[in-house]
């Protein structure tokens, strides 16, 4: 997890408790631990907060999956929920059908969900990345390569990672 943008976090949690990306695929919500801010100040009950992974009704549930429970018994927790789209979000269906890594097909609808050109190019190079909270983060999905992908598959992903990379510090 990298960030990318400026971030002033104390203003970011004006009116809020948590700032934090939701996942509810498993049917359960749950904050992602990946990025997480708290407003230590204001945060409800925070020693009944759980990060643990493990188990919700014989659900499994990833890292940080028990702070369902947290949300569940805190509905007054103040909860700023963060974007997370991922670059597969944006291939097209052709690009799909193939299996292609990369798409140059999806530049109006990058445009349109608020990509700047930087970013927009990254997504069209990487099908693996996301970026968080209005591109503040970027998220180097399967860093560990936990899915087995080939040597030119990493190589292209970490050269367009690295040109996206020098591009933001520049």
């Amino acid at each position: 997890m990298f960030l990318v943008k400026k971030l002033n976090i104390r203003k970011a949690l004006e009116g809020y408790d948590m700032l934090a990306h939701e996942i509810t695929y498993t049917g359960f919500p749950y904050v992602w631990h990946a990025v997480i801010f708290l407003n230590m100040k204001t945060l409800p009950n925070v020693r009944t907060l759980d990060f643990n992974c493990g188990k919700i009704d014989d659900v499994p549930v990833d890292a940080a999956g028990h702070t369902y429970y947290y949300l569940r018994d805190n509905p007054k927790m103040r909860l700023k929920r963060i974007d997370a789209p991922c670059s597969s979000d944006f291939r097209c269906t052709a690009c799909k059908y193939v299996s292609k890594h990369t798409c140059t097909h999806m530049r109006d609808a990058l445009k349109k969900a608020g990509f700047d050109d930087h970013q927009s190019a990254y997504f069209e190079e990487s099908d693996f990345s996301q970026f968080l909270y209005n591109g503040h983060f970027l998220h180097y999905r399967g860093a560990s390569n936990w899915q087995v992908n080939d040597k030119e598959y990493i190589q292209e992903k970490t050269n367009a990672f690295y040109k996206y990379i020098c591009g933001v510090i520049q």
